[in-house]
Formats: C-alpha cells, structure tokens, sequence
C-alpha cells in the first residue's frame, strides 16, 4: 500500500475541506482504517470483506473521513502501481530498484510530487468519483470531494 502517512496527509485535506468538524476524529478513524488495513491488505477476510467501511463507523454513513481514507488509499495505491510500472519500463536499473522495495518488505511509496497529464488526471477523477459514489457519498459532494483528493495528490503540501 502507499505510504500512509501520504495517504492520510490527502484524506485529512479532504475531510478539512469537506467536513472541517470531522478533523476532532480523524487521528482514531485513520489509525482504525490502516490498523484493519494492514490485517487485511486484500480485503477478502473477516469484516473489510462484509464493509468497505469496516473500521467501526458505518453507523454514521455521512461521514466524509471514511470515503476520504478508502478513496485515497485505492487511488494512491493506483498512481503507485501506475508509477512503478513506468519505472520497470524503463530497464533494469528501474527493476532493480523496484524488487528491492519490494523485497525489503517495502512497498513503493507514493513519490513526493507526482505529474499528471490531462488523460491521467480524467481517470483519476474518474476513478476518485466512481469509488466515492459507490461509499455513499453524496452526489453534491462527489465534485468537491475529488477535487480536494487532485489538490493533495498534486500538491502534497495542502494535505500535510
């Protein structure tokens, strides 16, 4: 998975700037979410197969902290994926840092500044807004939500 600390720096600003009264919680629901996470990096085992939300909030299903960890998590792990794919493609030395990560039981973080082209920025909103919507979220916040995730991805600063 991405570096959580990355992936928590985007969902705080999202929370921050959807649903600023949700940052009193947000320190427990993130380490809720990456603690059950990490017990169940696949998602096919015990409660995260039953719920997407299976860190102990679902009773409240307005929340934005929920959609905005799994949301960015899936996403960046999306854009890592994407990246270290462009890394391997690139020849040997590429490989040779890929498998050492991987190997060294780390995975490949997140980078620090990520460009996007216009294609690359569509299907991550695209992606980001499908995902939100399948949470739940409301259709009023899908816009703003998403946009707040591309300000973090893109600009690292504004989420940490």
């Amino acid at each position: 998975m991405a570096d959580q600390e990355r992936v928590r720096g985007i969902a705080r600003a999202i929370v921050g700037k959807l649903a600023p009264e949700e940052l009193v919680f947000f320190e427990p629901a993130s380490e809720a979410y990456f603690r059950d996470r990490d017990r169940d990096p696949d998602g096919t085992g015990g409660r995260a197969r039953r719920d997407p939300l299976a860190f102990g909030v679902t009773e409240v299903v307005a929340l934005v902290t929920p959609v905005a960890l799994v949301v960015s998590a899936a996403i960046a792990d999306e854009v890592v994926g994407r990246t270290a794919t462009a890394v391997v493609d690139r020849g040997v030395r590429g490989a040779r840092w890929l498998r050492h990560k991987v190997r060294g039981g780390n995975r490949p973080e997140l980078p620090a500044r990520v460009e996007f082209d216009e294609h690359e920025l569509a299907r991550i909103r695209a992606s980001a807004a499908e995902k939100a919507r399948a949470m739940g979220l409301a259709e009023e916040q899908v816009s703003l939500f998403v946009d707040a995730l591309i300000g973090g991805l893109t600009d690292p600063s504004d989420g940490s």
